[in-house]
This record gives C-alpha cells, structure tokens and sequence, in this order.
C-alpha cells in the first residue's frame, strides 16, 4: 500500500503493521462485533509438518453435486467418524451461479485413522475435494459474561 501512494486504496490491518510499513491509521475499532478474532495462516508450495502428538485442525474445501441432502450426507460422515466439525464457511462458486464450495475445518490430524477415513468418504461424496493443511489448533479465549 505504501508504495503505491494511491489515496483511494486502503488495507485493514493492525496499528502495528502500519506503523511498521510507514502507513497511517485512517480509523480504529472498525470491527463489527465487539468481540472479534482474526485467523492468519501461512501458505506453503509444500505441506508443513505439524506435531501429531498435539492437538491440531485440519483445513479442507470441497463442493457437493448440486443435489438434495449432499452436504448433510459429507457433514454427517465427518461425525461418524468421531470428528468434531470447528467451522462451515460457505462461498459461490465462481463457475456455477447458486452452487457453492464450502470450507471446513474439522479437528485432528491428517494421521489419525478416522481423519484419512472422513477424507477417503468425502472424496467419494464430492466433486472437488482439496486438503488446504494441518495445523496446530488454538483454543480461542471465552468471553467471561458468556461462561
């Protein structure tokens, strides 16, 4: 952004990397609930290894056949395998109006046994399937007046 000292353009980003890039702050708060957590990742050309003896999240995306009861028959198989679905995202698919891909993040590890079966069964159920990664799960803080 610095470099393009274009003053239509903005990015949303901490104070501190602002301050770092040499950018000023146009306004502050601007999240739209008061309690809100922003995930980073790294993207890699190869997998990165991440500890199997920890607790960790897998990342996939995947898009059904447009067709009755197909992401409940994939969310379903995910359970059966003892998996714990931590998040549903869906998108439109750029390709196909009304369809869409759905990014999910289910906790384990891609070495466990019921994580490769759950991805061997998704692959089977689905018109695309891809293995975004595997990573270190982190335990996002409760807010105390919801305890």
């Amino acid at each position: 952004m610095h470099e393009l000292q274009d003053p239509t353009q903005a990015a949303i980003a901490s104070g501190e990397a602002g301050a770092h890039f040499g950018l000023h702050v146009l306004r502050r708060k601007i999240a739209n609930q008061p309690v809100n957590y922003t995930r980073f990742v790294v993207v890699a050309a190869s997998p990165v290894d991440c500890d199997p003896r920890i607790a960790s999240k897998v990342s996939i995306v995947l898009a059904t056949r447009h067709e009755h009861g197909a992401l409940a028959r994939c969310l379903n198989l995910v359970s059966d395998e003892g998996l714990n679905l931590a998040k549903l995202e869906s998108r439109p698919r750029p390709d196909a109006p009304w369809e869409y891909v759905f990014y999910i993040d289910v906790e384990g590890h891609l070495s466990e046994p019921r994580m490769r079966a759950a991805l061997t069964g998704l692959a089977e159920r689905t018109i695309f399937l891809k293995v975004l990664g595997c990573y270190p799960a982190r335990e996002v803080p409760r807010r105390p007046d919801l305890v």
